[in-house]
């Protein structure tokens, strides 16, 4: 059985290449798991196709055996030494490769939160993350960040520095958990070739500090298993895991499994001991927090699951994507596993189809399927509200768990020529990493990508609206005008029902000044037309109107303003400002009655209001009417209109 191993590699890293190879040619939001080289210039398509086809051939023909002998060699003998050149050449690369845009997860909303902060305008936001949120504003305190350039940088550091202790956590952890050199050795390279090393590459988010988190506690379980380490060290690495995400508490069925295995082997008292030290950080916490929960808790007012059948509530319709049975959550799944775990998850329903006894019948077993059961059930049933191409850090970080265990599997078969079925799998993992890593290396090629996911089908309308502020903020940044309005165009246009989406449209098209007047004009008519019941859509318009006819008349395009204004008393006929700034019109025009016609309007509409008073008399003083001049010019004064009042003064 162990034998066909390979065959099976073979296959598994052929299947895996022809996807990526199809993908190339496919930049939709429909095979984002697969497609990253649509995104690169076709020089890499090229280049992976004949590096495919070498490392197979090379695999088959010639073993690389010796080598990876000699790696293992190096990294039992001189195991600091291979670790510091290892952090080397991952710091290389992370510098090289850096992430350009912080386009996916919560990037842009960080951003924001963060400067806000630093500015005294908002509160820390420690979301469901606290630790992790406090660890990277901390490093953007330290560094005294001034700008966008060196909020990026900032993580980009502090990313890299998590980046390091993953390395370190992992080391230790094939050198306690393997015995074999080889066998360590390739499964340190296989724990570090998933896409979730993004998350180290300067990744403008905070689960970082989460993917450390988790490896430092299995790693503490792998120590506690071997008896080298205390069943309370376990308790409190698991607390600290799960402040830096509470996800993380997906793990508590594996800290009982230790709390089982503590009492098989030494009795109540390690138990007790590990729920006291559990239960008094819990305390501690809560303590610094005033007992006020919502000080580490994001509230929002929709489900964070996929409901079994489709809602027919507002707010139903508005956040969710697809129904759990949904052909499309399928889809998406399989598109999420196969780009964070394609590899790893196939090689466990390997083991599970010829020798699943394998993954339960020792502790270790019993570890593992504890930790990924519900790992797996969570990302069946969780409502991703960016989509799950553009959430997809959020269970990234629980993956190192799910290589761990298909490395350990592999260990426990013993299969035939170790080094060609898992190398080959190695290598083709960590190519397919590459192309997902260098694509959102490049501001470009990242735009390109994020675009491509603004797919109605696999993402809600709240998720669309999101989606699209987030790629808002960033033009914002990146002090790009156009942009914005690009991107609120193609929502309104998706969405026309949604007041939000026109709100902001015509607010970016303010920020264009004046010549932005025509297209927030017919933005506003496009919002009527849709939500014509929005009332608060009217009162902006017809205010809009007021300061567009304001510009037009102060330029002396008279055309311009009298059409503004008319559209103004065709919103708001009671509205007296439009008819005496019409009148204006007139008046400039030298068309007096008509505008006499128009002031009175105002008046009858108002008689509080003082400038129609005044433009009459005006009127009245040019044609010679000196008496009835005053007389108005006299109400408006009495109106405290302050022409009016100095105009009194010169007549006396």
């Amino acid at each position: 059985m162990a034998g066909s191993f390979l065959k099976f590699s073979l296959i598994l890293s052929c299947l895996l290449a022809i996807l990526y190879i199809v993908g190339a040619f496919l930049p939709n939001g429909f095979v984002w798991g697969f497609n990253s080289l649509s995104f690169l210039p076709n020089t890499y398509t090229i280049g992976y196709i004949f590096l495919s086809i070498g490392i197979l051939t090379l695999f088959i023909k010639r073993p690389q055996t010796k080598l990876t002998e000699r790696f293992g060699l190096q990294m039992e003998t001189k195991p600091y030494h291979f670790l510091i050149i290892s952090i080397i050449v991952y710091l290389i690369f992370a510098w090289i490769f850096r992430v350009a845009t912080p386009l996916f997860g919560d990037g842009m909303y960080i951003v924001k939160n963060f400067f806000e902060t630093l500015r005294g305008n908002a509160t820390l936001d420690l979301r469901n993350e606290p630790l992790a949120t406090a660890y990277f504003f901390g490093i953007v305190k330290l560094l005294k960040v001034m700008s966008y350039e060196q909020l990026l940088n900032a993580f980009l550091i502090g990313s890299m520095l998590l980046g390091i202790g993953f390395i370190t956590a992992v080391f230790f952890i094939v050198q306690n958990l393997f015995n074999q050199p080889a066998q360590k050795f390739l499964s340190f390279l296989f724990m570090l070739s998933f896409p979730y090393m993004q998350l180290f590459f300067g990744y403008m988010e905070t689960y970082g500090i989460a993917i450390l988190a988790v490896t430092v506690y299995m790693l503490s379980v792998i120590l506690y298993i071997r008896e080298k380490l205390s069943i309370s060290s376990v308790v409190i690495l698991f607390f600290v895991m799960a402040l830096s995400h509470y996800i993380s508490l997906l793990f508590l069925p594996s800290l009982c499994f230790m709390g089982f295995l503590e009492y098989k082997k030494n009795g109540s008292k390690g138990v007790v001991k590990g729920t006291a030290v559990l239960a008094s950080l819990i305390l501690l916490l809560l303590f610094m927090v005033n007992f006020d929960l919502q000080n580490f808790y994001a509230w929002t007012p929709h489900s964070h699951f996929l409901p079994f059948v489709s809602g027919q509530d507002a707010l139903s319709l508005y956040t969710e994507p697809y129904t759990l049975f949904d052909a499309v959550h399928a889809s998406e799944l399989l598109n999420y596993l196969l780009l964070l775990g394609g590899t790893s998850i196939a090689i466990i329903l390997y083991i599970f189809l010829t020798n699943r006894r394998l993954l339960w019948q020792s502790n270790w077993g019993k570890f593992f399927l504890i930790s990924a059961l519900p790992l797996f059930g969570l990302i069946i049933i969780l409502k991703f509200d960016l989509g799950l191409a553009k959430d997809w850090d959020v269970m990234a970080p629980y993956f190192p768990v799910i290589a761990l265990w298909a490395a350990w599997l592999i260990a426990e078969l013993k299969p035939d020529r170790l080094f060609s079925s898992f190398g080959i799998i190695i290598t083709i993992t960590l190519i397919n990493t590459f192309s997902f890593i260098v694509v959102h290396a490049s501001t470009e090629s990242n735009l390109n990508r994020y675009q491509t996911l603004f797919e109605p089908g696999t993402v809600s309308n709240y998720g669309y609206y999101s989606s699209t502020l987030s790629l808002v903020l960033y033009y914002h940044q990146m002090e790009n005008t156009q942009g914005p309005i690009d991107a609120w165009n193609r929502y309104t246009n998706l969405y026309p029902f949604d007041p939000q989406g026109h709100q902001n449209l015509v607010t970016n098209l303010k920020a264009l000044g004046p010549q932005g007047i025509p297209y927030n004009l017919n933005a506003y008519e496009r919002w009527l037309a849709a939500i014509p019941t929005d009332t608060a859509a009217y009162v902006e318009y017809v205010t809009y109107c007021i300061d567009a006819g304001n510009y037009f008349f102060e330029k002396g395009e008279l055309k311009g303003a009298e059409a503004v204004y008319r559209r103004t008393i065709t919103l708001a006929p009671t509205y007296e400002r439009a008819y005496n700034n019409l009148g204006s019109v007139f008046a400039q025009n030298n068309q007096l009655d008509s505008a006499l016609i128009y002031f009175q309007k105002a008046i009858d509409l108002d008689p509080s209001y003082s400038d129609p008073l005044y433009n009459i008399g005006s009127i009245e003083e040019d044609r010679g009417n000196k008496r009835t001049a005053k007389e108005y010019f006299q109400k408006a004064a009495s109106l405290k209109n302050p022409s009016a009042i100095e105009k009194i003064k010169k007549l006396k």
